[in-house]
């Protein structure tokens, strides 16, 4: 109980915004669900993975988008 406390302090810490606490709860959720077998949906883990990512972007740099590697942005400008 004590670890699963601390790591959700570390989040708490470590992400700025509530967007990507949020974030940050789902994600790690479904990659428990994922690791259990729980949650075979490859799609559903890719949403929650981008949501993340996005969340994470929009704390480190807010106001920027965020670019692929192929140069066109993920997001709807």
């Amino acid at each position: 109980m004590e670890e699963l406390w601390l790591a959700q302090a570390e989040i708490d810490l470590a992400a700025r915004t509530e967007p990507m606490r949020g974030a940050t709860y789902r994600y790690a959720f479904r990659l428990a669900e994922t690791a259990r077998g729980d949650d075979a949906d490859a799609a559903t883990l890719r949403g929650v993975q981008v949501e993340f990512m996005d969340a994470a972007y929009d704390d480190l740099w807010p106001g920027r988008q965020r670019e692929t590697a192929a140069g066109d942005s993920d997001r709807n400008a």
